[in-house]
């Protein structure tokens, strides 16, 4: 597969971020020790946030998915189910609520014509390099995908666990 140019990146980065964060449950995220299971520091769960509404402000407006579990980590007897505090923490500030800003910022580079050889602007050379983090090695991507195409929760499981 040939490689993408750097119009092909910053194009393909921006409906990554945009379809990706649609998928994803809305931000922003946060995230606590798993109950029962965070006594080494490495159980978290991570939500959105919970409403206050009856608890602390009997008048707080709950959004309709207040308290949605995105990821729990600490399985019992797991080691492979950990998380580091600072890994959940760091999934927590790129919720999706990033997504869009992140692609706003890097559309208007899609509609310009430049050569990557010549001299870039500071900010386009920023805007390149998050746009190729954002991607990814493409073949590895298509691999990934390919490989796990139409499989259900359980062959998934199955897959990660080597079975």
């Amino acid at each position: 597969m040939a490689e993408r140019t750097p119009a092909e990146t910053l194009v393909a980065a921006v409906a990554k971020l945009r379809e990706t964060a649609a998928g994803a449950t809305r931000g922003p995220w946060v995230s606590y020790g798993t109950p029962g299971r965070s006594e080494d520091g490495h159980a978290h769960t991570i939500t959105r946030p919970y409403c206050n509404k009856g608890m602390y402000d009997p008048d707080a407006e709950c959004e309709p998915d207040c308290g949605t579990t995105v990821l729990t980590t600490g399985a019992e007897g797991c080691e492979d189910d950990n998380l580091a505090t600072g890994d959940a923490l760091w999934i927590c500030l790129v919720h999706p609520g990033l997504a869009d800003p992140l692609a706003a910022w890097l559309e208007p580079w899609t509609g310009i014509a430049f050569d990557e050889d010549a001299a870039l602007p500071v900010d386009l050379q920023h805007a390149l390099a998050v746009a190729r983090a954002i991607v990814g090695p493409d073949d590895v991507a298509t691999a990934i995908r390919a490989a796990v195409d139409g499989l259900d929760n359980q062959q998934l499981a199955d897959l990660m666990e080597g079975r």
